[in-house]
């Protein structure tokens, strides 16, 4: 019995990991087979992944007053405890409507409550790596449709899973549109399972890093060679596809070059800073060389250079519909101005929910408050004070994982990684509000900087 009890939160935790880049697509099929599919999905559906985490809560409330178990805090936890009660203070004496609050709390709170949860478990380096693969193998399956999506199936294919008839719009209180297509074009941006191209930007933002480290590990695992000589090793082993040992980091490069594929096709831009962030700061950590690093640099600078002058003056076009987007660009822009504007109007914040993706569910025609970020958001709503904490969570978190990963702990690299590309992205999207990528990213943190780790 011990040991089965000790068991459940892994397998509460590898259910929401396995489930959740699949919520957006399941609940609208769902819906569809037993409701309405005029209208989304009935709250209580939607509200699984919600389910699970009350219920790694209530468990970690029994260890406490059961097995007589301690609360175990480090620096990052202390900065997310006052996030959360600042939150708690702007819902009572600012927002003051429940409702609201709630919505609110579900898009800026949920995934630090889980992370909180779950630092809290022991998991052991088995476990770890089984939960690693979940998330894997759910990705691989995510990048695959994505692939089909793109290149075999017919655009409006979702429409047959009770996804709307229509494309390119997006209300709580209608169904998922098939496709998002590009302002002025009839492209389609790929979402493969997601609820959004954003949103798959988003979360192949957690899965890209995760699935390189898997990848080229073995380069690190050899000291006595230079970088330069480890990978060049590696490659060659690669290319020995016959032995079986090297199965596994050939099929991690080539899916992770499929999903960095799926990531062009989500023409999510925001994502696409989001990775060459991610990818800069990669080569910033792991070329120890410094001559070897100016010149990658340098390197990247001129290769991203040449490619835009490419773009803008070969294919013209295609730069103006898909890069720039003018009609995008300039709602963007605007948002993001106003939200600025309100931000400076109102030091202590509008409210909990009162803006961001929560403030579309009570707006009229549900067109809410939202400024194209996610540091905009917070500002608004929980104020200056709110955004100090959260850039302090940001900071903290960084240096945590960064820590770790010089203690040779390359999972935490890819968190960190991670962490860096969704933090860019965040300046023009609300990246967080992805519940795939949050509790993913989240989840995953919780676990591997857990207590007895």
């Amino acid at each position: 019995m011990k040991n089965y009890t000790g068991k459940i939160p892994f397998y509460l935790l590898a259910a929401l990991l396995a489930l959740i880049p699949f919520h957006a697509f399941l609940v609208t099929f769902l819906n569809a087979l037993f409701f309405d599919t005029a209208t989304s999905a009935p709250l209580f559906l939607r509200m699984w992944k919600e389910v699970v985490i009350v219920l790694l809560g209530l468990f970690l409330v029994w260890k406490l007053l059961v097995k007589r178990r301690k609360l175990s805090f480090i620096k990052l936890d202390y900065f997310v405890l006052a996030y959360l009660l600042l939150g708690f203070f702007s819902a009572i004496f600012i927002t003051q409507d429940l409702k609201v609050s709630i919505f609110g709390a579900k898009y800026d709170f949920e995934f630090l409550i889980l992370y909180l949860i779950i630092r809290q478990f022991s998991f052991s380096k088995a476990q770890l790596e089984v939960l690693v693969k979940i998330i894997v193998g759910c990705a691989g399956i995510v990048i695959l449709f994505g692939l089909l999506q793109k290149f075999v199936l017919p655009e409006n294919f979702l429409a047959n899973f009770g996804y709307s008839p229509e494309h390119s719009h997006f209300s709580p209180n209608k169904p998922l549109a098939y496709c998002q297509k590009i302002s002025g074009t009839e492209t389609c941006r790929v979402q493969s399972f997601l609820s959004g191209p954003n949103q798959l930007g988003s979360y192949l933002l957690v899965i890209l890093p995760l699935l390189s480290m898997l990848a080229l590990q073995g380069f690190f695992k050899t000291k006595k060679n230079s970088l330069f000589k480890r990978i060049v090793l590696k490659v060659k082993n690669l290319l020995n596809v016959a032995s079986k040992k090297d199965h596994k980091p050939f099929q991690m490069l080539s899916l992770f070059f499929c999903g960095f594929l799926i990531l062009v096709f989500s023409y999510s831009r925001a994502a696409w800073l989001g990775f060459s962030a991610m990818f800069l700061v990669a080569i910033i950590l792991l070329v120890k060389n410094k001559k070897i690093l100016w010149y990658s640099l340098a390197g990247l600078f001129l290769s991203g250079l040449l490619t835009l002058f490419a773009l803008i003056f070969i294919a013209p076009d295609y730069f103006h519909e898909v890069v720039f987007r003018p009609s995008s660009t300039q709602g963007h822009s605007e948002r993001m101005a106003d939200g600025i504007k309100f931000s400076l109007e109102n030091p202590l914040g509008l409210g909990l929910g009162n803006a961001g993706p929560a403030s579309n569910h009570f707006a009229e025609n549900y067109l809410g408050f939202v400024p194209e970020s996610w540091y905009l958001q917070v500002s608004l709503e929980l104020g200056i004070l709110g955004i100090l904490i959260y850039l302090t969570i940001l900071v903290v978190a960084l240096k945590t994982l960064y820590q770790k990963y010089k203690t040779e702990d390359f999972y935490a690299l890819a968190l960190l990684l991670s962490l860096v590309g969704i933090m860019v992205a965040s300046f023009f999207l609300h990246s967080w509000e992805d519940s795939a990528t949050a509790l993913i990213f989240w989840g995953l943190a919780g676990a591997f900087l857990q207590k007895n780790k």
